[in-house]
């Protein structure tokens, strides 16, 4: 199971790339904006939840917009330069689905994972959820860290 999740967040890598290949270059024919996918449980995973990463120099903060999830389910992994966070997204009490007209918020479980530019220091994460964002503070490993070497001056 694992390894058919892995293939499938590969192939949807793949497809990002592809696709950024073809907005860029666009072989001279219009590229319409690709609408975000809803969650289809067992065909593909939704990319949720959106997340921002940026580069602080002494590490990473990751920034996922998860707002309506049980903070109780919320799981954060790390393992050398990849991190993975899931959780449940609650599905809304006493509404049958085919009450629906329309449902684009969707609920369920969810896993992200992605790989980050540099070794990290997986004993110092911190991470911490509020107002329905989760933000994770995600230290370089020293190995990562730029060093700076002096110079001799040979006379």
């Amino acid at each position: 199971m694992v390894m058919f999740r892995d293939t499938l967040h590969e192939f949807d890598r793949l497809r990002r790339e592809m696709d950024q290949l073809f907005n860029q270059v666009g072989f001279g024919f219009p590229v319409a904006p690709r609408p975000r996918s809803a969650f289809l449980p067992g065909v593909s995973a939704r990319a949720y939840p959106l997340i921002n990463i940026r580069d602080e120099g002494e590490g990473y903060r990751v920034e996922a917009l998860a707002p309506g999830v049980n903070p109780e389910t919320l799981s954060v992994t790390a393992n050398r330069d990849t991190l993975t966070i899931s959780g449940e997204k609650p599905a809304p009490e006493g509404v049958r689905p085919e009450q629906y007209h329309r449902s684009e918020r969707s609920a369920g479980k969810f896993t992200r994972t992605f790989t980050l530019p540099g070794v990290i220091d997986v004993n110092r994460i911190v991470a911490e959820y509020k107002n329905g964002l989760l933000a994770v503070t995600v230290p370089k490993a020293e190995e990562s860290k730029p060093k700076a070497i002096s110079v001799a001056v040979a006379n």
